[in-house]
This record gives structure tokens, sequence and C-alpha cells, in this order.
């Protein structure tokens, strides 16, 4: 999906709402609101406990998947006396199994269709509160269910580090290290989102702390003086 100029530093705002736009010429639902968001239906939600719903969705919640492993935490440590936990996994075509971390988090997972329509009434029967996309320009079907409210409140998280042009994203989550250190001071018709940018403090990731180099040693059944190569990407990305 159309992402390539910001690689090279340039700001493609304007690009991505070029492409919206075209989208809304073609497509009728693009701009579907979920039924329980509407005036006259907000007093008849399914939610009768007094906690709320936080959906949490992406085709990247496989494991060793690193969208998942960016929010892993996040999930994990929400406070279940106030939220239910929704995963919401897009059919996976690699084989990879969910992670179980993630599913171990979840109040319900629910497997999304890979058939758009479907999709979108398998999460509006969800009435969440806040949706979360891990990602919104990795693969199709969280691509264009940005374009479509389905909670109150739905946020984007940096599994791609550019604006959705979505008028139903209302925040985009990023790190204070990830944006340009003087991005408050940018001119609103500059600016490289249409989003409410929030910075987290540092990356604004969790991942584990991995294993002291030495005990990684020692599991590897190598000694103090081999050479060892590391990458920073997964072998996927690099093929």
């Amino acid at each position: 999906i159309h992402f390539y100029i910001v690689y090279h530093g340039l700001n493609d705002r304007y690009i991505q709402e070029l492409i919206i736009q075209t989208y809304k010429l073609h497509i009728s639902n693009l701009n579907y609101v979920s039924s329980h968001l509407t005036t006259k239906n907000q007093l008849t939600t399914s939610n009768t406990s007094n906690k709320k719903r936080i959906g949490f969705i992406s085709k990247y919640f496989g494991i060793f998947e690193p969208h998942g492993m960016l929010l892993d935490g996040i999930m994990k440590y929400l406070p279940n006396q106030l939220y239910d936990v929704y995963i919401l996994a897009i059919a996976r075509t690699d084989g990879k199994p969910l992670d179980s971390n993630i599913a171990s988090y979840a109040t319900k997972v629910v497997d999304i269709s890979l058939v758009h329509e479907y999709a979108m009434k398998q999460i509006e029967v969800l009435q969440l509160d806040v949706l979360i996309f891990a990602d919104v320009l990795s693969e199709p079907i969280n691509h264009f269910l940005a374009h479509s409210r389905f909670a109150s409140v739905q946020i984007a998280f940096w599994g791609n580090p550019i604006t959705s042009a979505s008028q139903h994203i209302d925040y985009f989550i990023s790190g204070e290290y990830l944006e340009h250190p003087y991005r408050t001071h940018i001119r609103s018709n500059n600016d490289p989102y249409v989003e409410q940018v929030i910075l987290l403090e540092g990356q604004g990731i969790w991942y584990d702390r991995p294993i002291k180099p030495e005990e990684t040693i020692r599991l590897a059944n190598l000694s103090l003086d081999s050479r060892i190569l590391t990458s920073n990407r997964t072998e996927f990305e690099l093929s």
C-alpha cells in the first residue's frame, strides 16, 4: 500500500488525502458509521457493565509479528477491572497462529474476515468504546476499515508511522523520539498528520526486556569469543 515517499523524509499527507478522495468516488460504504453510535441508538447499547470495551485490530498479531510485539505490554497491563479487551485478529494467510501472549490478555478473540463488508458487521456488533488500529497501511482490510467508524474513539498506532488520512481516526500514537523535535511548531497546513498526535515517552512502544548477552551465548552453546551477527529486521522484511 502507498507510503513510499515518507521513507525519503517527505510529507505525503496530501497524497494520502487525494487517494482517499478517489476511494470515496468508488466505494459507497467507505465512511460507514456503526449504528450504535448514531444519536437515536446511543441509549440502546448492549454493554450493561461499567467496563469500557477496547478493541485492538491487525492482521499481524501472529507469533513474532512486530506490530503485535509493539503493543504486547499495553494489552497486558490494561486494568481488567476497567476494561474488556477485544483482540480483532484479521485472518492470517501466512500460517502463523495467533500469539499466545496476546490471546491470553483478551476478554474475547474475534477472527475477522478478509471480506470487507462481513468484517464491518463483525466489528459493529461488538459495540466498542475504543478501537485501536495497530497498523493502517500494511494490508487492505485494516486500511479500508480505518475509514469507517466503529467506536466513539478510534486510534492509529505507529505500526505504520504515517497518517491514515481518515476522518474517522481521532488520534495517532507516536513517541517523542520518533517525530520532528519541533513538530509542535509546524503550521497546521504543513502537518504530516490529519489526526491529533499523542507523543508517548521515548519510542512509545513496549518490548520485553531481552535476556542478557551472556545468557544468550550460554543457551546457544557458544564460546565467549564467538562472532555473532545480528539483524535488526525480521527475515521476511529482508527477503
